[in-house]
This record gives structure tokens, sequence and C-alpha cells, in this order.
């Protein structure tokens, strides 16, 4: 069976092109799963920033040492937790604008 302009309906090619253009995420959400249970969802603009700090704060220092975790959406503000406390990381691409229902 085929659809306008010869192409098949079934099976066949899309008589609507795919965009070319890639998503990209505007923010990463951090959820941050701590010991007895807590999630701490942090955010960070990039996967890059993540990873900085990451690499040089988490890793760092010895496991009972207090680590400093930004909250970007309180300017000057830190979570402090021990790397010995943190049991997972779950990394979460955002592709939607910063909204205040999102907080």
């Amino acid at each position: 069976m085929r659809g306008p302009g010869g192409c098949s309906i079934l099976g066949g090619s899309s008589p609507f092109p795919r965009s070319r253009m890639s998503r990209r995420p505007s923010r990463y959400a951090i959820h941050l799963m701590l010991a007895g249970g807590h999630v701490q969802v942090v955010h960070f603009p990039s996967i890059d920033a993540f990873q900085q700090w990451y690499g040089s704060v988490l890793n760092a220092g010895p496991a009972d040492a207090y680590v400093n975790v930004p909250i970007n959406e309180l300017p000057g503000e830190f979570l402090v937790i021990r790397p010995s406390a943190l049991h997972a990381i779950r990394v979460e691409p955002i592709f939607s604008s910063l909204d205040s229902d999102d907080l």
C-alpha cells in the first residue's frame, strides 16, 4: 500500500522527514542515594561539571572526611556529606528549562 508521494505506509519510510538535530540536556539532576534511605537531588549545568566535581572532591580524600555538594538552586549553600554514606548516584539528563515546580 502506497501513501502520498509513493511512500509505503506499512513498514516503509515515513513521508515526514526526521529531524537531524539531536536533543541536548539543559542540565543534569544528580540523585544521591545516602545511607538510611535518604535521597538528595542536586543539579549540575553539564555532565562535565558533575564529572569534575565527582573526580576532584568525592574521590580525593578519605571516606570519612566531609565533602561539600553544591546546591545550585540556593547560591552559596552546600550539602555536606561523607563519601562513605553515599551508596549510589543516579544521573538524569533534564531536557526542559528550569521551572519552579522542578525544584
